[in-house]
This record gives structure tokens, C-alpha cells and sequence, in this order.
């Protein structure tokens, strides 16, 4: 059982034949497999599910410069608002589980938290002062009201039918009456009616939420005085927002859905703080859970979401219903519902995404001061932290990553920011020597010298074994890539150096970017031996350029060489990826020709040469980029041992993720990324992530987030052409 990833996890045994992604534990003849979660379900890219991953959690900035769009068009891209974004290293989350279910276009949904601080809706945006003067407007003139993508145009007329308003001569009460009507009846798609007092015409957004704010007016009419744009005064920003009608196109109706972009599934405020770490969801979906951080600590927030509460993340509804310290029978039926839980101690949480425990509804999550928490009775029975030697110190003062649960052992692993892996044992637990149960371990292992273990630890219970990465390392011993492999006890470790030499030249500001858990390729699932594990380490020639290496193992599992890396993705150093997510499809090439990829985002500069693909606009541009690579072939690159692939796959351009003085290498471009499926319909078997920066340009795709500049963005996109 291989337990990967940060946020959370599924327990339930699947057949990787039946299950190609390996979302859940997979048993693939004498292999389990923990995945937790980078690929469908949700976190992490190689654990229980596959949704709910992440673990690093980050907020971004604007301020780059804008890119040109040369991207024909992305599948779709909704805004989460300005600097709206899942984080660097962390998940969206996907329902449903199972990727060979057929596609479902009302119950499969992605939710996103927005790394923002919530504001509670209380307010709708309007724009007051649009003032029709005597005679009042000519015929032909044209008020115009933009949302996003969508416009409405209304025209200055002698009649009111179609998008026409009346204008009569000499009076300007009546025409404003008249526009303000038309805007009421004709203003649902671009979320806005209107109401007219005297010759004034008032604008107002049809929800409260931040979201009216971006609404935008325009006149040609004459003898006419616009008021305020865009509309102001909107109050209202969503911790969390969900999608439905997945399978979609965007700017015009098509996919499985048949319809343009996809629906807004329920959106929610839940807190004034702020979500930084990835979803996890429960079982049937019905649930999720999350952290929320504020000045006072971290909160453990769990939410029975309902269906339409909430239509955009700057439309977030209020939860109907809260039931702290309650049991969840205790939530009336038809209500949303939420129970919050201050972390014991209160210490914040910026990284450590909740890891949990499907059968015996337990989650576990660290904080920012060393400990580790568990809370019971999550999404089935009362929420409760346990306080009884609980929370655990692993290492005081140091901030965790997401803890990951291996059922085989027993053992909880984590990493933290002094690059020190450690484990507890768990009742049950069977690798070890602490006593009494549960207990901190008193063996732990550095992984490099000094730096940071930035992602969840990947552990192969079935092997018994546990892998751990380190991109920080001390300048003084020039390691700044470092891959560990112990047993689940930490015993007997491995390490190889993958990648970077700073000897030739430092990272910004002393700090190299990190280096996040790898992902298996399909073939391991069969056989150690057979398969290998993809990693986005860093240039053996070059202080901090991304590199792709290669992983092997012999038939126990035990790592033995980490190959000749696929270099030259970027011009410069300092540029950071995103977590690696792999997908094996069955259809993937067309029907019945399989294929397995990876997919990966680095953060600026991408190269004007190969292996990024010739004619992909990543070449030209040399911004951000999100790239895919075949994998198929389990034992080679590209058919020939020992030498990795000419190009990748499929590239496509995105905005650079922002660099912040003071803080080392620029980070990954995008959050990580999740799967849905690899059905066969019309939009399905995709790829879902966020931005880490906002969007530009103001083209259909990418590097714009559908036609919008200046915002946060949640992105689908195909997993055999990225587009």
C-alpha cells in the first residue's frame, strides 16, 4: 500500500486494472497501495484517492507583467477571484471516486478552496448615478454591462422589444424608467437588475458577494452620465467553492454537458480566515473538511455543503446551521451544516493539508508548531479533537507537512521544515519500538542537511517503505536535491542527490525552491521493478533549474538509482514545479490504446528549445508552463534504456507565478493538479487545477482566465492535448 500525499485519503481496495488512476488503496495482485490523493480524488498524487492533495499551502500576488494569449482555448477557467488560488503544492479535490464510473454531469463536481479571507455576504455591488438628461438619448446610442464573458447591450430605441429600450424626447424620467426596466428583464446573465428614480438609473448586482465588484458599465448613449464603474460595494468572499457540469467547453455550449463552462455547485463563507491547505472530502461527497487560519489559530472546519447555496466565489452563501460540538444526526434535514474545531494549542496551519482515515473516521493534520492533531467522529459521528496525548509533538517549534497515515504499519509519517522525517505510532501500529501506544518514535532521519521536507512523505506499506524529499539543503555541503527512502520504521535508508550545484552560483536570497513528492508510473503497481517514480528535482549542472528524474526500484521495492534526468525546461534557475500527478488512461490514445502521463507545471521562463514541444506557445512566450509527458513505456523514456525523451508531450503557456523578494525561487505556477476520470464522453478525462498567480491577457484560454485578466483561476483542461 503506497500512501502518498497531503490531504487526504480514501481507504478502500480497488484493482489497479479496474482502477487505473489508483485513487484508493490499490491491490494489484500482492500490492496495496495508499495513494493519497494527487490525481483524482483529491490531494496528493499518489495515496488513497487521488483528490484531495496538497500540501503545501502559499497565497499569491499580482504584479506580473501581462502575457500575450496564444493558447487557442482552454476546456474552461472561472475566477476565484484577485489572488484567489488553491496554493503552491496544494489540491483541489474531486467527486467522484471511482475514475471508471461513467461521467456524471450533475453529482461529479472539483471544489477549490480560495486560499482568501473570508467576507460574509452582506452586500450587493451597484452602481448609482447613471443619469438620463433632457432631451434624453438619440436612437442607436447603447448601454452596455459586462460580467466577466458575458455582455448584455441594450440599444436606444422607439420600442421596447428585443434588446431595445424606448427613448422618447424631453423626458428623461421615463427613459430611465425604461432602460432600468429593460436592464431588470434582460440582466439575469450578467447577474445584474436595475431600478430607476426620477432620471436616475441604479445598477445593482442580483447577488451579494465581492463578485458584483468586477461587473463592469459602458455608454454611448447621449445626454447621458455614466456612474461609477465597475460596480462597487459588494460585499462577500467564499473560503471554498465547488464546480458541477464538469464536462463542458467554454464560450459556446458543448461536451457531455452541453453547456458553456461549468456551474457554480455551491460556494460558502465560513470564517473571516483563510483556507491554505487542500479539501478533503468524505466518502459519498456529501462532506468536506478543511483548515481555516486566523490571527488566532488554525480551525478545523467541517461542512455538509447543499446543492445551489453560494453561485461563484464571490457569491459565497452563509452555512445554514452550526453544530459544533454536536453530532451530525443533530443537522436538520435540508440544511447545510458546519462544525468547527479550534486546533488544541492554537497554533496556525499554512502547510500541513488534513490526512484522513476513511474506516475509522479519523483525520489527522500538523501545524506550524511541531504537533500533530487527531480529531474523531469527523464526517459520521460527533467532531472532536482528541486531547488525550493528543496533539503530538513531533518536533517543537517546526512546521509540519501533511501527516500521512499508513494502515499496514500502523505509523504516521510526517516531515518538517528542518528536514527531519519522523514518525508515530498509532494504536496498532507494528514497526517501531516507543511504548506505550500511541508514541512519537524516537528514531527520525534527516533527509539532506538542513533545508525543508516541503510535501507529504510517500509510503509503500505493501513494501514497507517510506520516501521522503528534501530541495533545501545547506550551501556548505552543496545538496539542495536530496530523495530518502527508509523502511516504515525508519530504518535501513537510502539517498540519492537529485540535482543542483550550488557551488556555481546561489538561489535568490539563499533559499532554493523545494522539491515536491514524486509519482509512481502504472507499471509499479504491478511490479517495483517494472515501473518507476517520476520526480521534478533539479539540474546536477545547475543551482536551481528544474529536472524530471526517473526513479528505480528493484522487485522489494527498495530504490536503487535515480537516472540520467530530462533537463532544459526552463532558461534560468529558480524556477520552481508543481507537485507530479500520473494518470494511466486505457483509452488515452483512442480506444483500447492505453497511455500514462504525468503532468507538471514549472514557474517562469520555460525554454525556447527543446524538450519543451516545438510550436507550443510555451516555447515563444517563455512564461509559466504546464506540461505533460507519455510514461507509457514503464521501463524507458522513450524506448531506449537510460536516456530520457527528446520532448514532452503537450506544453501549454500560463502566467508566471509571482516572486516575492526575500522568499528564494520563484514558486510552481500552478496549484497541483487532480484527474477526473478516463471516460470516454465528450470533455471528460481530464485535469483540474488553480493558478498560482492571476490571470492575463484577455483571450479565451490561457494565460487569461476566460476572457478575464487580474483574477484567480480554476482550470480544466484535457489530459491527451491540454487544451
Amino acid at each position: 500500500m503506497i500512501a502518498r500525499g497531503s490531504s487526504a485519503a480514501k481507504e478502500t481496495t480497488t484493482d489497479r486494472k479496474k482502477n487505473p488512476t489508483g485513487h484508493a488503496h490499490k491491490q494489484n495482485r500482492a500490492m496495496r497501495i495508499d495513494r493519497a490523493a494527487r490525481t483524482l480524488l483529491g490531494v496528493a498524487a499518489l495515496c488513497w484517492l487521488l483528490v484531495n492533495a496538497g500540501c503545501n499551502g502559499a497565497t499569491s500576488s499580482s504584479g506580473i507583467a501581462g502575457v500575450p494569449n496564444t493558447t487557442a482555448r482552454v476546456d474552461w477557467g472561472v475566477s476565484l477571484l484577485a489572488n484567489g488560488t488553491v496554493g503552491v503544492g496544494q489540491f483541489p479535490a474531486k467527486f467522484t471516486f471511482d475514475v471508471n464510473a461513467a461521467a456524471d454531469c450533475t453529482n461529479d463536481f472539483v471544489a477549490f478552496n480560495t486560499s482568501l479571507a473570508g467576507v460574509s455576504p452582506t452586500a450587493a455591488a451597484s452602481s448609482g448615478g447613471n443619469a438620463m438628461f433632457n432631451p434624453g438619448p438619440a436612437n442607436g446610442g447603447t448601454f452596455t454591462i459586462t460580467h466577466g464573458a458575458a455582455t448584455l447591450t441594450l440599444t436606444a430605441a422607439s420600442d421596447n422589444t428585443g434588446n431595445d429600450f424606448l427613448v422618447v424626447s424631453g423626458d428623461s424620467d421615463a427613459n430611465a424608467a425604461s432602460l432600468a426596466a429593460r436592464i431588470a428583464a434582460l440582466g439575469g446573465p450578467v447577474g445584474v437588475t436595475a431600478s430607476a428614480s426620477a432620471n436616475v438609473v441604479t445598477v445593482t448586482a442580483l447577488t451579494n458577494g465581492s463578485e458584483g465588484n468586477s461587473i463592469t458599465l459602458a455608454s454611448t448613449l447621449t445626454s447621458f452620465g455614466l456612474g461609477t464603474t465597475p460596480l462597487t460595494g459588494g460585499l462577500g468572499t467564499g473560503n471554498i467553492v465547488a464546480f458541477n457540469k464538469l464536462y463542458s467547453t467554454q464560450g459556446s455550449a458543448g461536451g457531455l454537458c452541453n453547456q458553456d463552462g461549468p456551474s457554480a455547485y455551491w460556494s460558502y463563507y465560513t470564517g473571516t480566515g483563510q483556507a491554505l491547505t487542500s479539501v478533503v472530502l468524505s466518502g459519498d461527497g456529501t462532506k468536506v473538511a478543511f483548515v481555516e487560519n486566523a490571527g488566532g489559530g488554525a480551525t478545523l472546519r467541517i461542512l455538509q455543503w447543499k446543492a445551489g447555496e453560494g453561485t461563484a466565489a464571490g457569491y459565497p452563501a452563509g452555512v445554514d446551521q452550526d453544530i459544533s460540538g454536536s453530532a451530525w444526526s443533530t443537522c436538520t434535514g435540508g440544511n447545510s451544516c458546519m462544525a468547527s474545531i479550534a486546533f488544541n494549542g492554537g497554533a496556525q496551519d499554512t502547510k500541513s493539508a488534513p490526512f484522513y482515515n476513511y474506516p475509522a473516521d479519523i483525520l489527522y493534520v500538523g501545524d506550524n508548531n511541531g504537533k500533530v492533531h487527531k480529531f474523531t467522529g469527523v464526517f459520521n459521528g460527533t467532531p472532536t479533537e482528541v486531547t488525550s496525548g493528543w496533539p503530538m509533538t513531533v518536533n517543537s517549534g517546526t512546521t509540519l507537512t501533511s501527516p500521512i497515515y499508513d494502515s499496514v504499519s500502523g505509523n504516521i509519517f510526517v516531515g518538517d521544515n528542518t528536514g527531519r522525517l519522523s514518525f508515530i505510532r498509532e494504536a496498532g501500529s507494528t514497526a517501531g519500538t516507543c511504548t506505550p501506544l500511541p508514541c512519537l518514535d524516537t528514531t527520525n532521519l534527516a533527509v539532506g542537511t538542513g533545508g525543508a521536507i516541503d510535501d507529504a512523505p510517500v509510503v509503500d506499506g505493501t513494501n514497507g517503505t517510506v520516501l521522503a524529499f528534501n530541495g533545501n539543503g545547506l550551501y556548505a555541503v552543496n545538496e539542495p536535491g536530496v530523495v530518502l527512502q527508509a523502511t516504515t520504521a525508519l530504518t535501513g535508508s537510502v539517498s540519492f542527490y537529485i540535482g543542483g550545484n550550488i557551488s556555481i552560483f546561489t538561489c535568490p536570497d539563499s533559499i532554493c525552491a523545494p522539491i515536491y513528492s514524486g509519482a509512481f508510473d502504472n507499471a509499479y503497481f504491478t511490479s517495483p521493478s517494472t515501473g518507476h517514480m517520476y520526480v521534478c528535482g533539479k539540474d546536477n549542472s545547475q543551482p536551481d533549474m528544474p529536472a524530471i528524474y526517473q526513479l528505480s526500484f528493484n522487485i522489494s521495492g527498495t530504490l536503487t538509482s535515480v537516472g540520467t534526468p530530462l533537463l532544459n525546461m526552463t532558461q534560468t534557475s529558480a524556477e520552481a514545479c508543481s507537485p507530479v500527478t500520473e494518470v494511466y488512461n486505457p483509452d488515452g490514445g483512442g480506444t483500447g490504446v492505453p497511455k500514462d502521463w504525468i503532468f507538471l507545471s514549472v514557474a517562469e521562463f520555460a525554454n525556447h528549445i527543446g524538450p519543451i514541444p516545438a510550436g507550443s506557445p510555451c516555447q515563444t512566450v517563455q512564461h509559466g508552463c504546464l506540461i505533460s509527458l507519455d510514461v507509457t513505456d514503464g521501463t524507458t523514456w522513450d524506448g531506449s534504456p537510460g536516456h530520457p525523451p527528446a520532448l514532452l508531450t503537450n506544453a501549454v503557456v500560463i502566467p508566471p507565478s509571482p516572486y516575492t523578494a526575500g522568499k528564494g525561487s520563484r514558486p510552481s505556477a500552478t496549484s497541483g493538479i487532480v484527474v477526473d476520470n478516463v471516460s470516454t464522453g465528450a470533455q471528460a478525462s481530464s485535469i483540474y487545477f488553480s493558478l498560482t498567480n492571476n490571470s492575463t491577457g484577455a483571450g479565451s484560454g490561457l494565460p487569461s482566465c476566460n476572457t478575464t485578466a487580474g483574477v484567480g483561476c480554476a482550470v480544466k483542461l484535457t489530459q491527451s492535448a491540454l487544451q
